[in-house]
């Protein structure tokens, strides 16, 4: 409370001090670099760095969190370099950013004027309000937590919902198309193995297959065995779907956490130090999550593979309509490997990657705030290689007319129709592939479908 931090942390300062000592933390902390947070994830760290300092463990004024309120509730959103954060002490450097408009210090956006930045001093003034003077132990409250990492990681939880949903379906579409078995989807198989998210997958994929025309056509043929890309989706997104459910927990927990230090513990009346600031939970759990959604996405490029070769697929080479004199979506796929070659980097964890800070004080650090950035790229780089897939099972619908789909993955096909027209011959798929990319990361196509498949179910 009355001392330098970090390394710094037994040297006492003046009573006469203490005040001054909170404003220099905020300003020294805030080194970040970077492009800035978004809008919206700024204002989750506001609504989580509330929570927690509201939780009575944290040693603050309620006039401290009251003026938190305050600036959300005036649209002040402090602008927050992404770049400075090794994810233990807390994320010092972004929340130091995040706090300085409170002081009147940094730099803001106005939620009505989001792309014009400007001094916090003159935000205020617009918006007649005053900054404040925080008291001892303030400032490390507002920076000594994990609030960024969190809001980041909750950003990415709701577009790896989206992403999961649409591979599941893009999964389905693709196995109908390509003529595959919905045989290794029964349930009984499931059981024999019964993970959780294995029996969710395999009862959704059933359920998007029911009525199909392309699953009748074939249902006495030949093949033995299909790729493992469409035979082993309940393993494999089943897999990707407990991680979720592991990356949501965590981030649950932590959503009702007191994550800085030291610590107030009112039953006792005791001020502690502890480590709730260490970010090893959120980073394990986003470096899990990574790890399985990119092996997710490798089995979407294999699928995309098949649609390639005539031998596996059935259809022209390269979906071309005039293959020698067209190449079709032989680009397609090149695309979706240096994606997917991209991807396969980011996957690396981040968690394992500690370098000591602070003169060695704090001496191993959790790298969380990495995890959640590149969980970031490999969902925005992962919804382009979904969206490549698309293309291609609405190509191959388009060669088997005489075929009708199921109502469920009609919904699929027809809402690609609306966003994108699908020509003969070959054109640039490059606008394409992006549209359809945003239409996935919105989460359009997962609600399309869940809307769907709840009709079929009534």
């Amino acid at each position: 409370i009355n001392t330098g931090f970090g390394k710094l942390a037994r040297t006492k300062v003046s009573p006469s001090d203490l005040d001054k000592l909170q404003r220099n933390l905020l300003l020294s902390h805030a080194a970040a670099v970077g492009a800035p947070l978004p809008t919206e994830t700024v204002k989750l760290v506001y609504l989580l760095k509330i929570h927690s300092l509201a939780q009575g463990a944290s040693g603050v004024r309620l006039s401290l969190i009251q003026k938190l309120i305050q600036f959300y509730e005036a649209g002040i959103i402090p602008v927050v370099p992404m770049l400075g954060s090794v994810g233990a002490s807390g994320d010092l450097a972004p929340l130091a950013h995040f706090a300085l408009p409170l002081i009147g210090e940094g730099y803001v956006w106005l939620e009505e004027q989001p792309y014009q930045y400007m001094p916090a001093k003159d935000a205020l003034k617009k918006k007649h309000l005053r900054p404040i003077k925080l008291a001892p132990k303030e400032g490390l409250s507002l920076i000594n937590g994990t609030q960024y990492t969190l809001a980041l990681a909750i950003d990415d939880m709701v577009r790896v919902f989206y992403l999961l949903e649409s591979l599941l379906i893009l999964g389905a579409f693709s196995t109908e198309v390509l003529l595959g078995s919905d045989e290794p989807f029964r349930a009984e198989i499931q059981h024999l193995r019964p993970h959780d998210g294995q029996l969710r997958v395999a009862a959704r994929l059933r359920a998007m297959l029911q009525n199909s025309e392309f699953r009748a056509s074939h249902i006495n043929c030949d093949r033995v065995q299909d790729p493992y890309s469409l035979r082993c989706q309940p393993q494999v997104m089943g897999a990707a779907y407990d991680a979720l459910d592991f990356f949501e927990d965590v981030l649950i927990t932590e959503c009702n956490s007191v994550t800085d230090n030291p610590l107030v513990l009112l039953d006792t009346e005791e001020i502690v130090t502890g480590g709730n600031f260490h970010g090893a939970p959120l980073g394990y759990a986003m470096d899990a999550m990574a790890v399985a959604l990119v092996d997710a996405l490798s089995m979407c490029e294999r699928r995309i593979a098949l649609y390639q070769d005539p031998a596996q697929s059935g259809l022209p080479p390269f979906l071309a309509h005039e293959p020698g004199l067209e190449s079709g979506f032989m680009l397609a796929h090149v695309t979706a490997a240096s994606l997917l070659s991209d991807l396969k980097r980011y996957a690396v964890p981040s968690s394992v990657d500690s370098i000591p800070t602070s003169a060695g004080q704090e001496d191993h650090v959790s790298m969380a705030p990495a995890a959640a950035i590149k969980l970031r790229h490999i969902i925005m780089d992962g919804v382009r290689l979904a969206a490549i897939e698309w293309l291609c099972a609405a190509r191959a619908r388009d060669f088997q007319p005489h075929l009708k789909q199921s109502p469920v993955l009609t919904a699929a096909y027809d809402l690609l129709d609306t966003m994108v027209e699908l020509k003969q011959g070959d054109y640039s798929l490059s606008m394409d592939i992006e549209e359809l990319s945003n239409v996935i990361l919105d989460g359009i196509l997962a609600g399309v479908i869940e809307s769907k498949l709840g009709t079929e179910e009534e």
